[in-house]
């Protein structure tokens, strides 16, 4: 009865609490600069000579085959294109100008679409909401134009070091090209500023000059061995040379065997958790299974992160089709999306990709890792949190999704530039669809996926369902009165400030008063 009692107070509590939310509410506990701009989408405005502008229009001209087949898949060997624009920020209907921007083509297989995308690199004198580079991407084969989102989102609320993402509305030149995510790239000022690293001496050096340890592993099999580690790159031209720190860490990590040694070289409460989000999303793009789309940062105190990005292939997105037969790797008895979704951790990557890592972080220190699985399911990973965060991003897209199936007087829809590239045209009930329940094409139902997955992790590591639902709930309820009552206290800050203020504007005045009235008084005694 008292539990019945606790647990019926507990959902009245969150009811009100949602009542009082909005969509920002999601991740306004988690550290990120573009907390501001949740529940917003705002708008870039690009703009180029139109002579760049044609420019940019042919270098876009690039076809799957193309880069099979005359490329070799070597993105290196792609045209680039690259120029100096102007871009027009309105937030709130209030504009701000970045002058001399640098602009590019950005992505890798993202050019094969025929929607792209762009990275953008400001003036380091001035930032976007204290971010210097950042990403504009289409997701364009997404239905549901939020996968990514829901990623990164998680991996900001779990505290994990990453991206952050939200949405703009994107033009270039006046032509509307869509909706796009903003996402912010990991890059040396990136660093400083999510590991608070003060500003170098140098007033004329770059920002980021002092961070020489931060390494891009790009290519595939970048696996943390002597051979592959070559593989990664320092993130500073400047310092491309210098990668004995990178080297050293993969020396020392050939001869680590128990998780206490390991602890001297990873931070691996991050690292475990790394690959636990992996597996949750069925992330086949990042460190566990490709080995690639992640960062290697070595801190001041010798300690490495993993941080892994891009999202656009998360929640059992073209997993079939990649791991069935694309990616040489074993998975022959594994061919399909059902059987992939519901693999425990020990069959979810392939024999060979299985290293001394994976062995002290999961194998020889199972329990320490299935107790971190079952926080992340509660703070996060289950089906009562994502499903109405689904619904309510989904719900506020949707007016954006259908301006992009309005076709322009060319006849042709925002943002397909590439004639090329694979098409992302969609209907408004894919859209629907596939947010809920039904696979389209290799893209499975949003909500399915994660049912799937919360099942089968349940399942696998004999995890009670209701109480993890329950525990989720009552971690939901906490954070939200928390977020309120902060709300609530910088409120009555903000109003005893305005009081304070009014209270010493009225002794002034009145002092002023008295004073102008001895004065008087001291003229008539006169």
């Amino acid at each position: 009865m008292k539990y019945f009692i606790f647990l019926c107070v507990l959902i009245t509590l969150l009811k009100w609490v949602k009542a009082t939310c909005d969509l920002s509410d999601y991740v306004k506990h988690a550290n990120r600069t573009f907390n501001p701009l949740e529940g917003k989408v705002i708008t870039f405005k690009i703009s180029m000579p139109d002579k760049k502008y044609q420019n940019l229009i042919e270098i876009a001209q690039i076809s799957s085959e193309e880069l099979y087949y005359k490329y070799n898949m070597n993105f290196t060997q792609i045209p680039e294109f690259s120029e100096k624009v102007n871009i027009t920020t309105i937030i709130d209907g209030e504009e701000d100008i970045y002058e001399q921007v640098n602009f590019k083509i950005g992505g890798n297989f993202a050019k094969v679409q025929d929607r792209v995308g762009f990275n953008i690199k400001l003036k380091k004198n001035k930032l976007f909401y204290n971010r210097r580079d950042l990403r504009l991407r289409p997701d364009a084969l997404d239905y549901t134009h939020i996968r990514s989102k829901i990623s990164a989102d998680l991996l900001n609320r779990w505290g994990i070091p990453s991206v952050q993402e939200t949405y703009t509305k994107v033009y270039i030149n006046d032509h509307y090209y869509g909706l796009y995510f903003l996402i912010d790239a990991i890059k040396p000022s990136w660093i400083r500023q999510i590991y608070g690293i003060p500003e170098g001496t140098n007033d004329n050096a770059d920002d980021g000059d002092d961070v020489k340890t931060l390494y891009h592993c790009q290519s595939y099999n970048s696996n943390m061995d002597p051979v592959n580690i070559q593989k990664c790159f320092n993130e500073k031209e400047e310092y491309l040379g210098y990668t004995q720190p990178l080297y050293r860490m993969v020396d020392d990590l050939m001869k680590v065997t128990t998780l206490e040694q390991l602890k001297k070289i990873f931070n691996v409460d991050n690292f475990t958790r790394i690959i636990i989000a992996e597996y949750l999303f069925s992330s086949f793009d990042n460190y566990l299974i490709l080995g690639h789309n992640f960062h290697l940062y070595q801190r001041d105190d010798g300690i490495w992160e993993i941080i892994d990005h891009d999202y656009d292939s998360n929640f059992g997105v073209n997993i079939s089709l990649v791991l069935g037969g694309y990616i040489p790797l074993n998975f022959t008895t594994n061919l399909t999306y059902d059987q992939y979704v519901n693999l425990d951790f020990d069959h979810w990557y392939a024999d060979e990709k299985k290293t001394p890592i994976i062995d002290i972080l999961y194998y020889d220190n199972k329990s320490r890792f299935v107790k971190i699985l079952k926080e992340m399911l509660i703070t996060g990973f289950n089906p009562d949190e994502l499903f109405p965060r689904i619904d309510s991003l989904s719900k506020f897209v949707e007016p954006y999704v259908r301006e992009e199936m309005d076709v322009n007087d060319e006849g042709i829809y925002p943002g397909r530039i590439n004639r090329k590239g694979t098409p992302s045209n969609h209907t408004m009930e894919m859209f629907y669809n596939n947010r809920d329940y039904e696979m389209i094409n290799t893209y499975p139902g949003f909500k399915d996926f994660i049912q799937k997955k919360f099942d089968a992790v349940c399942r696998h590591y004999g995890f009670n369902k209701k109480e993890i639902l329950r525990d989720a709930l009552f971690y939901r309820t906490q954070i939200a009165i928390k977020d309120k009552m902060d709300d609530i206290n910088k409120k009555i800050e903000e109003r005893r400030s305005v009081i304070n203020e009014t209270k010493e504007k009225f002794q002034d005045s009145f002092n002023k008063i008295l004073s102008d009235l001895s004065s008087l008084l001291n003229k008539l005694g006169k």
